[in-house]
Formats: C-alpha cells, sequence, structure tokens
C-alpha cells in the first residue's frame, strides 16, 4: 500500500461513526453522534421578512389562515360539567387568536409552539416563537432523539443580555444553534410534555417543517431584485439623466468648463432649462423596452404563485381570464387543503392538550374539537342529499339532527313543551 493511501486510511478510521445506542425497554435517549443530517434550511428570520416585504406571500398568508377559520368549530364534551371546563380554557388561551396566529406560523416557518402551562393541571397553552425554538442538540450538533424516534426535549433560545440565574441550573443550556446569526446559543430546557410542536409538510426523516415561503425562496429574490430594476428603468423614463458632451474637435474642454457644467447640472429640475455652448452636445439617458422586463416579472409571478399552491386570482387578488370549470377546480382543491389543515389542527390538538385535560379534570372523553363546513358550496350540496335521503324514507326526522341544523344556521334553539 502506497504511502498516501495508508495516511487516507487513517484519516477514514479517525471519522466519527454513527452510534446509536438502544436497549429494549429502555426510554433513555438515543445517543447520535457524527455527520449532521439536516440539510441545509432557510433562517426562520429570512422566512419572516420575505412576509413581511413580498406583497403577494403577506396576502396570501393571511387570507389563507382567514380561510381555515371562516368555518365555524365547537369544541365537544359528554357533559354540562366538560363543557363549562373547556370554555373557560379556550377563553384562558383566546383560542381563536392563537389558532389563527399558529396556521400563519405553520404556512411562514413549517413549524408552530405551544408552550403548556399547567400547575399539576393544565391551565392554558401560550404561542412560542418559532424562530427561537431548537431541539436539544448534541456536542456535534445533532438532535438527542429518544427510543421512539422524537426529539428529546426543546431548547427556547434567549438573548445574549438575558440572564438566567434565576432558571434552575438544569434548565439551562448552552448549545451551538442552527442559526448563529440571530439565535444566541443560550437557552432554557423544555421537555416534550411542556411543549406542543405543529409540524406542516414534513419531508423525510427530518423533525422540521417546511412552509410555503421556504421553496421558492430563491424565486422570490430574484422576482424582487428584478422589481427593483423595474423601479429603476421606470424612474429612468420620468426622470431621464442628461449626459453632457462638453467640446469638440475645435473647442478642447477644460477642467472649468466641465466642472461648470457639472454644476449648472446638479440641483437642475425638471422645469429648469439649460443653456450652453453649440459644442455642448447633451444626450438623454432613458431606460429602453421595458416591455420585455414586464415579461420577465410575469413569469417570476406564475411561478410564484405555483408554489404557493392556490388559485392566482385568490393570491394576486386581481381577475384573471380563468374558465370558470376550471376555477371551480381549484376552488375545490384550495378547499379540501383547508379541511386537511383543519383535520391536522383537530388530531394534534385533541392528542396532545385536549387529552391532557381529560386526564387531568377526570373527564369521561377527550373533548372533541369539530369544524363546520367550509363553503356556502358544500352546505348546499349536503342540505340537498338530506333532503334526497328524506323523500326517499332513507332519514326520518329526528331532535338531533334538527339542533345541529340550528346551531349551524344559528337560529334559536326550540323550546320544549
Amino acid at each position: 500500500m502506497a504511502f498516501f493511501d495508508k495516511i487516507r486510511g487513517i484519516f477514514k478510521l479517525k471519522k466519527a461513526p454513527v452510534l446509536v445506542e438502544m436497549r429494549a425497554g429502555d426510554a433513555k435517549a438515543i445517543s447520535v453522534s457524527g455527520e449532521k443530517y439536516e440539510p441545509k434550511r432557510v433562517s426562520p428570520k429570512d422566512l419572516e421578512t420575505i412576509y413581511m416585504r413580498e406583497g403577494m406571500v403577506y396576502s396570501w398568508v393571511n387570507k389563507f389562515s382567514e380561510a381555515v377559520l371562516s368555518a365555524n368549530y365547537r369544541v365537544e364534551t359528554s357533559n354540562t360539567r366538560e363543557q363549562q371546563i373547556m370554555d373557560a380554557f379556550l377563553k384562558a388561551c383566546n383560542f381563536r387568536e392563537l389558532l389563527r396566529n399558529t396556521i400563519r406560523n405553520e404556512l411562514i416557518y413549517g413549524n408552530a409552539f405551544w408552550e403548556i402551562i399547567s400547575d399539576g393541571k393544565i391551565k392554558k397553552v401560550a404561542l412560542l416563537d418559532t424562530k427561537m425554538m431548537d431541539f436539544l442538540r448534541d456536542s456535534l450538533g445533532g438532535i438527542i432523539m429518544e427510543i421512539d424516534g422524537k426529539p428529546k426535549a426543546y431548547v427556547q433560545y434567549v438573548p445574549w443580555n438575558v440572564d438566567l440565574r434565576n432558571v434552575p441550573e438544569d434548565r439551562r443550556v448552552s448549545q451551538t444553534p442552527k442559526f448563529p446569526d440571530y439565535q444566541s446559543g443560550k437557552g432554557i430546557l423544555m421537555q416534550r410534555d411542556e411543549v406542543v410542536h405543529f409540524v406542516f409538510n414534513r419531508v423525510g426523516s427530518s423533525h422540521w417543517g417546511v412552509g410555503i415561503i421556504e421553496p421558492i425562496y430563491n424565486l422570490i429574490l430574484v422576482k424582487q431584485n428584478a422589481e427593483q430594476g423595474f423601479a429603476e428603468a421606470i424612474q429612468r423614463i420620468a426622470y431621464p439623466r442628461l449626459w453632457i458632451k462638453v467640446g469638440d474637435s475645435t473647442h478642447p474642454p477644460t477642467v472649468e468648463a466641465i466642472d461648470h457644467v457639472r454644476e449648472q447640472l446638479s440641483n437642475l429640475e425638471t422645469k429648469d432649462q439649460f443653456v450652453a455652448p453649440y459644442y455642448y452636445e447633451p444626450i438623454v439617458l432613458e431606460a429602453k423596452k421595458t416591455e420585455k422586463m414586464t415579461l420577465n416579472l410575469q413569469y417570476f409571478i406564475d411561478q410564484i404563485v405555483a408554489g404557493l399552491g392556490g388559485p392566482k386570482p385568490f393570491i394576486t387578488g386581481t381577475g384573471e381570464k380563468m374558465n370558470r370549470a376550471t376555477l371551480g377546480d381549484m376552488k375545490l382543491l384550495f378547499e379540501r387543503s383547508l379541511k386537511e389543515v383543519q383535520e391536522e389542527l383537530s388530531s394534534k390538538i385533541e392528542n396532545e392538550v385536549f387529552a391532557r385535560i381529560a386526564k387531568d379534570y377526570k373527564f369521561n372523553s377527550v373533548p372533541r374539537l369539530i369544524w363546520e363546513e367550509i363553503s356556502v358550496e358544500s352546505i348546499d350540496s349536503k342540505a340537498e342529499r338530506l333532503a334526497s335521503y328524506v323523500k326517499a324514507g332513507l332519514l326520518t326526522p329526528d331532535p338531533e339532527i334538527e339542533r345541529i341544523i340550528r346551531r349551524i344556521e344559528k337560529l334559536p334553539e326550540k323550546e320544549e313543551s
């Protein structure tokens, strides 16, 4: 074996291996070291900046979250006592606002986090800042996992100037942050049962979700740069710049003459007039063929709309020439996306929050988060189907069905005789 081959072999042996320690029936964390398996991601702070500065994205995220909540929801329990406890919990959390911000965080960052606030019994939940959240990591930056394949714990980063001396020592964390441009590395340890982690579009084995902005992040940056160039081109048309050639072959320019012309032009406004000898040749500098730039901009807009995944008229807010049937199909797909978000929210909240409340307060069953139909068309079609069932004799009038219809239509409850 050649000398350099031996050297390479030594370095290969010294490369940190991936170690996995598992014991049957043991709930200890899995020790994972070696290479990091997480792909390079866009910083949550950069994603937030895009949300605040890109009009289409800002509008669509807000519309999407509002559309999810446009359908009324209700929390169903088994008796009056349980309903009163749940109503007090929802009021303490400002639940509707909490849901709206949770959906927006999922769309922007791909993740949202709730802190469970408890004093032995769960009292309420509060939204955490996704930008400052991370998993508990080992010295090599890998996520420390439990034997069930989930992260062992979470870390909430704090600014460098925050004093953690009042925080219990076993709660203080210092680790290499994933985004060191704004995360300090100093943080507070939060156990799994203290955090509810909402994940939007989990990919592969990653525990960090993907929002709707990250896949089109580069496109948005290019579009914004193109818009800046387009704006400058428009400004050149409205306020063209002057290029003055001073002198000619028979009138050599002097430094004094050039400085004199520059001084005259420095404060020149559109209504002012500039008079000079014939051997001063003014040339207007202006942008040309801005129509082609508009076409390029439209290309990026179309790509961003496709990446956001919604009907173009909904995202841009403009009337687009589109076949009515096609628009109807896109609207139907959009409503199904909303329904999926609702179902995922219900499943997560019921399993990790409502189940805890049911256990703490000894409920007969876990409360359920139920969503009503999203669109009027869906309600109408369901009403038509139910009417046809009644006419066919497959359904008979039922007090429970009447009660549900009265609640959906916001009609007063029927007085009992």
